[in-house]
C-alpha cells in the first residue's frame, strides 16, 4: 500500500529559508539599484533640457540685441 501525496508542500526547512530570504534581497537589491539608474538618466535628460532652454535663451537674446 502507497502512501497517499499531501495536500501541502513540506514545512521548509531553516537552510532553505535563509536561501529564499538571501534571494528575495538580491531581487530587491537589484531594483533598487535599476530603479536608481533610471532616475539618475530622467535627472540628466531633464539637466540637459534645462541647459538647452538656457543656452538656447541666450543666444536668442544675444541675436536680437
Amino acid at each position: 500500500m502507497t502512501k497517499p501525496p499531501a495536500p501541502y508542500p513540506p514545512e521548509p526547512t531553516h537552510g532553505s529559508r535563509i536561501l529564499e530570504s538571501d534571494r528575495h534581497r538580491r531581487i530587491a537589491r537589484r531594483n533598487h539599484l535599476h530603479e536608481l539608474e533610471v532616475w539618475s538618466l530622467v535627472f540628466l535628460i531633464a539637466c540637459l533640457g534645462w541647459a538647452g532652454i538656457v543656452v538656447g535663451t541666450a543666444l536668442i537674446a544675444r541675436w536680437i540685441s
